[in-house]
Formats: C-alpha cells, sequence, structure tokens
C-alpha cells in the first residue's frame, strides 16, 4: 500500500498500478488509468482496468507508474461510434505528440496507427508470444573408439600424433587436460631450475663463509666484500 499519497496526485489520465486491495486481490499489480476524482467520493479517484472495469479507489491503493514509448496497451473508454469498435483493441506506443500518444494497433487488418488520450489507454504486460521449445534431452556424450586407444598406445609416433590431433578437436576436455599437463610441465620445469639455481648459490656461500663458523654467515661475507671495494 502506497502510504500518505492524496487524489491531486492521480489527475486524469495519469497510469498506475493497483496494490494493498485486501476486499479483491486478485485486482492487485493490474495496471489502469486514472479518470479523475470520483464526484461521489472526493478522497477517492475513478480508474479504469484493462479490462474496462471502473473502479473507485483510495489513492493509497494505487502506485504511479509511466506510460513510455514501447509498453503494450489496451484501449479503453472510447464512446464514439467509430472509436467504440477500438476498445479492447492492444497496440505498441510509438511516441507522444501533442496531447496524445501514437499506438501502432496489434489487432487491425490492414495495420493501423492510432492517436489516443492518456486516459483512453491502460498499460498491459507484454504477451508471450513464441511458445516455449520443449526441454530437449541432453545430447549423448560421445565416447572414445576402442580404435582411438589402440592407437594412442602404438609405437608409430605418426600414429599417435594423427590419434592426438583428432580427439583435440572431438572432446574438449582432451584438449582441457592436455593444457593442464603442458602449463603443469612447464611451471615444474621453471621451479626445479630456480630451486636448483638457489641451492647450488647456498652451497656456494657456505663453502667461503660456512654459516656456522659465525651466525651472521652469509650475510657476513657480502657485508665483508663491499667494505674491500
Amino acid at each position: 500500500m502506497a502510504e500518505g499519497q492524496s487524489v491531486d496526485e492521480f489527475p486524469l489520465g495519469q497510469h498506475a498500478q493497483i496494490c494493498g486491495l485486501s476486499s479483491k486481490p486478485e485486482l492487485n499489480d493490474q495496471y489502469c488509468v486514472s479518470k479523475g476524482i470520483n464526484p461521489d467520493n472526493a478522497e477517492r479517484l475513478l480508474v479504469v482496468t484493462s479490462s474496462g472495469a471502473q473502479l473507485s479507489l483510495k489513492p493509497t491503493n494505487l502506485r504511479v507508474t509511466e506510460l513510455l514509448p514501447g509498453s503494450q496497451v489496451v484501449v479503453v473508454g472510447l464512446t464514439s461510434a467509430s472509436g467504440s469498435k477500438l476498445n479492447g483493441k492492444s497496440g505498441e506506443v510509438l511516441s507522444w505528440h501533442g496531447d496524445r500518444w501514437i499506438v501502432d494497433m496489434n489487432d487491425t487488418e490492414p495495420k493501423e496507427r492510432k492517436s489516443f488520450k492518456p486516459e483512453n489507454v491502460v498499460i498491459v504486460p507484454e504477451r508471450v508470444t513464441k511458445k516455449r521449445k520443449a526441454e530437449e534431452p541432453p545430447p549423448e556424450e560421445k565416447k572414445m573408439k576402442t580404435s582411438d586407444l589402440r592407437d594412442i598406445e602404438s609405437s608409430d609416433e605418426t600414429v599417435v600424433a594423427r590419434c592426438l590431433l583428432r580427439l583435440l578437436r572431438e572432446f574438449e576436455i582432451v584438449a582441457q587436460k592436455c593444457i593442464c599437463v603442458l602449463a603443469t610441465k612447464t611451471s615444474m620445469t621453471v621451479m626445479n631450475e630456480l630451486a636448483a639455481h638457489l641451492t647450488d648459490k647456498q652451497a656456494w656461500m657456505s663453502t667461503l663463509c660456512p654459516a656456522d663458523a659465525n651466525p651472521r654467515g652469509p650475510r657476513l661475507f657480502l657485508e665483508t666484500a663491499a667494505e674491500r671495494k
């Protein structure tokens, strides 16, 4: 329920959404358009829904909404002989011109473009026109053939290479595994070389200046070398 609202916030042609009705909860969230203050009750508003039904509601049971280009609307409240035939017809709002909305009609043959006052159209939720495709069962996963496994274990490198190339193209998981193996191998190679380098360096420094001979160990050796320079 919208608290603290007054009838002045819903002048003629103001679009709104019904909310907070306990007596008729089925009307909640429906769109409507204001016809102005109810002449029989100044504390209520007359509104028209998309079905053409007229209701008398308190302003606290309405939320202000905006009609924008691209919105789907239904025509309501036309009384002329020609206009009344359009009541209940739907269309898409194209633009605002002067004091009217320009609407491309959906339900006329041939297609027509009409103009309507704000109080003669009501917003409707966009209709779902496309049927959802029935959920299809997932495709059966491909499996490696016995011949593939045999080729992988071949002693002929050409046969193995051709088989691997074929499997990389057909099975995404094989490509992912190969990348992981190569990345791991490269990383391990770099780490091993770095570890070997550090180990050799530490051994070399320990030989020149054993750590157990002085608690400052290799650091003292470097400081002494720097002083000699």
